[in-house]
């Protein structure tokens, strides 16, 4: 029996449902259910969506859900809908299951045995926390939105696609000793409050890979609640290398085309809502496609990936924020 602890001895406010996003990476993910079966504190659930794998990823889950243990729900939408709609359709699932907490993670990642122990146990501490009063608390204390993992690489460095942030140089607003207030955070470890769900809506399905966990915790934070970086959590990302979205030299092919394409397009939308934002973005986008051009990308790449940038420029995506059915 994986977990130290069962549904029936976890009060409500800690009900935890997990919520993973997978496509064609097998083996990956049983790493990442193992590792989820096995946390000191046991998520209720685990809900996957197998964004239609090919890989025998189907009998995996088939099995699973029939272990011992943490229980396994699988969803196989009819057509893939990416790393944005699947955590979107993922979340709303877990949304009818009851949880004050829903822990969301990439189907490569593989949490520490105490990586959910350690969100929940920080937000206790942040409950019990008595500083400066920010915005959005109750009785003089932070409403949390989300905390985030440390996401570290294969090598134990930090990845740098996963660092929390901020979206402005502005003095960050207090917290706790052992955290730290941010405004944006990725899905791999993300611990996000129901709460924060029901007021803010779902992750965008339409921005389908690329900038929709920093879209959606930016969203989070922009409205009453707070975002905070947990460093005692700590997950691996076994990504093939330890790589950010570079703008300036993405290594873009024919066959990905179009998913930088999207990667381009939602970097850019969600940059130009920063402070300044629409200038500096502006200006990146008309002098993009010569830096491409300087480091040998094929002119049909460049087309493309310049016109993703401009319609980033323009889009308002605001209006195509969903909310779980309740």
């Amino acid at each position: 029996m994986f977990g130290a602890s069962t549904d029936s001895e976890v009060p409500a406010a800690a009900r935890v449902v997990a919520v993973v996003v997978t496509h064609n990476r097998r083996a990956l993910l049983e790493q990442c259910l193992a590792a989820l079966r096995a946390q000191t504190h046991a998520p209720a659930t685990i809900v996957v969506i197998d964004n239609c794998s090919t890989d025998g990823t189907a009998q995996l889950l088939a099995g699973a859900a029939g272990d011992p243990g943490t229980p396994v729900r699988s969803v196989r939408p009819t057509e893939n809908l990416g790393g944005a709609g699947g955590f979107a359709l993922g979340i709303e699932t877990a949304m009818a299951l009851g949880p004050a907490w829903l822990w969301l993670m990439d189907d490569d990642s593989v949490p520490d045995r105490d990586a959910l122990e350690q969100l929940l146990e920080a937000h206790r501490r942040l409950d019990d926390w008595s500083g400066q009063a920010p915005r959005g608390g109750q009785g003089g204390r932070a409403k949390a939105g989300f905390l985030a993992s440390r996401v570290v690489w294969t090598d134990g460095r930090a990845h740098v696609m996963n660092t929390p942030g901020r979206m402005s140089r502005r003095r960050p607003p207090p917290a706790p000793p052992g955290m730290e207030a941010v405004d944006y955070a990725s899905f791999v470890s993300l611990l996000v409050s129901a709460a924060a769900v029901l007021e803010c809506g779902l992750p965008l399905a339409e921005f389908f890979i690329g900038s929709d966990d920093v879209e959606y915790t930016w969203r989070i934070t922009r409205a009453e609640f707070r975002g905070y970086y947990v460093p005692a959590s700590r997950v691996a990302h076994l990504t093939a290398g330890n790589t950010g979205m570079d703008l300036w030299n993405p290594p873009v092919s024919a066959g990905d085309l179009e998913k930088w394409a999207c990667k381009t397009r939602n970097l850019v939308a969600v940059n130009r809502r920063r402070p300044w934002g629409w200038l500096r973005e502006g200006v990146r986008v008309a002098v993009l496609p010569a830096v491409w051009r300087l480091r040998g990308m094929g002119a049909g790449e460049r087309r493309r990936l310049a016109q993703a940038a401009r319609e980033g420029l323009t889009w308002a995506y605001e209006p195509l924020i969903r909310f779980p059915r309740q």
